[in-house]
Formats: C-alpha cells, sequence, structure tokens
C-alpha cells in the first residue's frame, strides 16, 4: 500500500478519491470544476491510499491560519477507506502520513471532527492515536 500527497496533475486520483467518500459518507462527492479547481490551491491537502493505481482511501484537509497562534493548524475535512479495505490499517496509516506531513511543515496542530453518533470514527480517532478530545457542539448557519 502506498500513501501518496496528491498535486494539481492528479486530477484522476482526486476524482477517485472523492468516489471513495461518496461510498463511506452516502455522498455524491465532487463531480464540479469547483471540486478540481480546489486541488490546486495551497490550502488544500489531498491524500490518497493507493493498491498499485487503486485509490481505496485518502482524506482531505485544509490549512489554517490562527490569530492565536505563529503556526497554521491542519483540518482534516474528510477521511474514508474503500468497504473492501477496511480494517486493515489504511486509515491509521493516512492518519500517521498527515501527522508526519504537519510535524515536518511546522504544523501546531491537527484536528478532525466526528459526529457523536459514529461511534465508529470515535474509536478509530482514539485507537489512531489522537493525543486529546473536546465535546463540542456545531452550528451551522444555511445560505
Amino acid at each position: 500500500m502506498e500513501i501518496k500527497m496528491l498535486s494539481a496533475r492528479d486530477l484522476s486520483m482526486f476524482s477517485d478519491l472523492l468516489e471513495v467518500l461518496a461510498e463511506a459518507f452516502g455522498g455524491p462527492f465532487g463531480g464540479s470544476t469547483g471540486s478540481a479547481a480546489l486541488l490546486g490551491k495551497p490550502h488544500f491537502l489531498a491524500v490518497v491510499a493507493l493498491d498499485g493505481l487503486r485509490v481505496v482511501g485518502g482524506l482531505t484537509s485544509y490549512m489554517l491560519e490562527s490569530y492565536t497562534s505563529s503556526r497554521p493548524l491542519l483540518y482534516v475535512y474528510d477521511l474514508a477507506v474503500a468497504s473492501a479495505y477496511r480494517r486493515q490499517g489504511i486509515g491509521t496509516g493516512l492518519i500517521r502520513f498527515i501527522t508526519a506531513y504537519g510535524r515536518e511543515n511546522g504544523f501546531e496542530e491537527i484536528f478532525v471532527q466526528a459526529h457523536r453518533a459514529d461511534s465508529y470514527a470515535l474509536d478509530f480517532y482514539r485507537r489512531a492515536g489522537a493525543t486529546s478530545e473536546e465535546d463540542v457542539v456545531q452550528f451551522s448557519f444555511s445560505l
């Protein structure tokens, strides 16, 4: 299994990642020119797990500047592994990859949100080595 950070040239793999996310979260994901354009932006990172040339998992994340720190934060927005490849350490490998990237590139912290009702995700992030956990409520404002 290879884990790779995508670049703006990897549109096909990014499209495959969006399909994995759609399967995991009940998509659809992407499909718009905005999704493809996002891949080339410096504040957006996409990482994939490959079985040969096949994308079998991945994550998307955003770099956030903070007025409370001189170092940026990294927010993992989505992480998923294709159903046939789950429970093989791929998700943990993705977390380790992005954590190493964060350390090597001077980030202060990496954080991810999970729904309280999603016990699988909560257990996964705990097992993957999260160093702290907060109980928060997210509010959204539809536009």
